[in-house]
């Protein structure tokens, strides 16, 4: 886990989360063993907080939980879902790149089938390629870019 490069200092909690699933996954370790290698990857307030609350924590779940609450805004899925219905392409943003966000956004606020996800990027594109391109034509975001 030390060498894994991977810390939160109270920034972006949703992607420390992310990187570290990733890295749990790509290195084969347990919950339980994650748990135990939290010090590595906390700095800061952070570390603060998990000496002060570290007994609460029997499970990798536990912590998650906690780790949300004490470190995401509140309502967090809210604003996420808001923010996604709200952002549209840019003009002088490339598709790829809004594509991008809108997956993170999406990704990060859970809940979103396929065709949920196809379905808003369509809507919220720049309205000069609905000309080109009809919904009907694309039944993937992959096809779609």
């Amino acid at each position: 886990i030390r060498k894994w490069g991977c810390h939160f200092d109270g920034r972006d909690p949703a992607a420390f989360l992310e990187r570290v699933g990733e890295l749990r996954q790509a290195y084969g370790l347990t919950a339980p063993q994650l748990l135990q290698g939290l010090p590595e990857l906390l700095k800061g307030d952070s570390l603060l907080w998990y000496r002060n609350y570290r007994d609460s924590w029997e499970t990798w779940d536990e912590f998650e939980r906690d780790f949300r609450r004490q470190f995401l805004p509140r309502r967090n899925a809210a604003t996420l879902r808001r923010e996604i219905m709200g952002r549209h392409q840019q003009s002088t943003e490339k598709f790829a790149q809004y594509v991008m966000v809108m997956m993170t956004l999406m990704r990060r606020a859970g809940g979103y089938s396929r065709d949920e996800q196809l379905e808003i990027i369509y809507e919220n594109i720049n309205p000069a390629y609905k000309h080109y391109i009809r919904i009907d034509d694309v039944h993937s975001i992959m096809q779609l870019q």
